[in-house]
């Protein structure tokens, strides 16, 4: 079980780094939603602007001030 989150929080990690890479204006309103949906967060019923910005605070926090993602999912 361990291992296994362990990978998911690396995958999550991983992932963060693409979006930020390549722009979360790239993403469509789908890619936001399933973003979301994998951070735990809101995944139904938001503008794609609503995703953008949930998305944004997540990368603010998880990569820019390096708050621990295991606290993210928490919240």
């Amino acid at each position: 079980m361990r291992f296994q989150l362990r990978h998911r929080i690396r995958i999550l990690k991983e992932d963060d780094q693409r979006i930020l890479w390549e722009g979360i204006g790239s993403l469509t309103k789908m890619e936001l939603r399933e973003a979301c949906q994998e951070r735990g967060m809101r995944s139904t019923g938001l503008s794609k602007e609503n995703y953008k910005y949930a998305l944004q605070q997540w990368l603010d926090l998880s990569v820019s001030k390096n708050v621990p993602i295991s606290l993210l999912i928490m919240s």
